[in-house]
């Protein structure tokens, strides 16, 4: 069904996981989603079985692949890399109020932040639910002085509120 890729960063959730995160993003039947990095679909059905609609944004083609076969009614698969997409573009063509969902690699975790920031300016997005490695949540929510603040902490603090939900 498709190894985990080094390259890609890639880690596959156990179903505990994603059953917790599903749970926290609480997902409704108008939502519309950007799902950045579907791997094999663990997220993706069970919250295309709960919303109106989910683009999942696979960079590895194989994946993607296989979550194209799946032919699930409200997903739409783009297999490119989530840095090069043109996420305003999706939010658009879904109509707006657009939440996103992840389960994000370590090595690209930063500049998917980022990017997810730079696209919110749009006004087009509702919110984020994101699984991050703790080494990054820490850095989301890192006080002033300690050795986690940083640039990120400090734009995601003047972009966006931070929860911790999941520990």
């Amino acid at each position: 069904m498709g190894k985990a890729r080094k390259r890609f960063g890639q880690h596959f959730l156990e179903p505990a996981w994603v059953i917790k995160l599903v749970t926290a993003i609480e997902p409704g039947p108008a939502d519309r989603f950007i799902e950045i990095g579907p791997g094999r679909g663990a997220i993706t059905e069970p919250l295309a079985s709960r919303v109106g609609k989910v683009v999942a944004v696979e960079v590895d083609r194989d994946l993607a692949a296989v979550l194209e076969a799946r032919a699930l009614p409200n997903v739409t698969v783009v297999a490119g890399d989530v840095l090069a997409v043109d996420l305003v573009e999706i939010a658009r063509q879904l109509g707006g109020d657009v939440r996103v969902a992840g389960n994000l690699p370590y090595n690209i975790s930063s500049p998917i932040l980022f990017r997810l920031l730079a696209a919110a300016e749009s006004g087009l997005f509702k919110d984020a639910t994101l699984m991050l490695q703790r080494e990054v949540a820490d850095r989301l929510v890192a006080k002033p002085s300690t050795g986690d603040y940083g640039v990120l902490t400090l734009s995601i603090m003047l972009g966006a509120d931070v929860t911790r939900v999941l520990t």
